[in-house]
């Protein structure tokens, strides 16, 4: 009986595995709130084939960037809003992060003033194959802006 259990419990988590798509709001009092996050980016990365990621289209051998959360401080507008360590960020106040560089993305998320949209994508499966640590820049919204 207990293997059974077992079995089922792991077929329904298997269940649970696809991407989940969010929009979170990230809502601040004032510059001198930090967002309470830390975003992982990649300088480069080459699509060996063509496809859909993260819901963009690409082409084959097209470079392009993926960010994600690395971390998340408690009691902060980040932590409020849902969002979870590897969260996989796709879009910052509407625009794709795959055509961004981590410059840009850094610009776009100290200009945001006290209110920042994202969205983002849940997915275990991706955080494998992305998570290598080669070519990786982090940026930090632990602290006030100001």
């Amino acid at each position: 009986k207990q293997w059974y259990q077992r079995r089922v419990r792991g077929a329904i988590q298997g269940w649970d595995r696809a991407a989940k798509h969010q929009m979170p709001t990230l809502t601040r009092s004032g510059d001198w709130e930090p967002w309470g996050l830390t975003v992982t980016c990649s300088d480069n990365d080459i699509m060996e084939n063509g496809g859909r990621w993260s819901g963009i289209a690409v082409h084959r051998n097209q470079s392009g960037m993926w960010a994600k959360v690395n971390s998340i401080q408690g009691d902060t507008p980040a932590a409020r809003s849902g969002i979870r360590s590897h969260d996989f960020i796709k879009r910052i106040n509407g625009r794709l992060v795959f055509h961004m560089t981590p410059s840009e993305v850094d610009r776009l998320i100290n200009s945001s003033g006290n209110t920042l949209f994202l969205d983002i994508e849940r997915n275990p499966a991706k955080r494998l194959v992305y998570d290598s640590g080669v070519n990786e820049r982090t940026l930090q919204y632990l602290l006030p802006s100001n």
